[in-house]
């Protein structure tokens, strides 16, 4: 569902979506699978939000992967 709606979705609300993508596969899903998708979120999101981007990026993948595997995407 969410893989069919960023083909149309404009990309100054693609945020959102990939949030709440990102979220579910949190919740529902694999680890893996939802870091890929904040990965994805950050190379999307207009240039004034990639810093919101990138802090949630950083802190998601320090919760669910651990603080070392941060590190790259800084």
């Amino acid at each position: 569902m969410f893989e069919r709606l960023f083909k149309d979705c404009p990309k100054d609300h693609a945020f959102i979506f990939y949030f709440m993508y990102a979220e579910f596969e949190e919740t529902y899903g694999l680890y893996s699978h939802a870091v890929e998708i904040y990965d994805r979120l950050v190379r999307s999101v207009p240039t004034e939000d990639k810093f919101q981007a990138y802090s949630i990026y950083i802190a998601k993948v320090a919760k669910l992967l651990g603080v070392t595997k941060s590190r790259p995407v800084f």
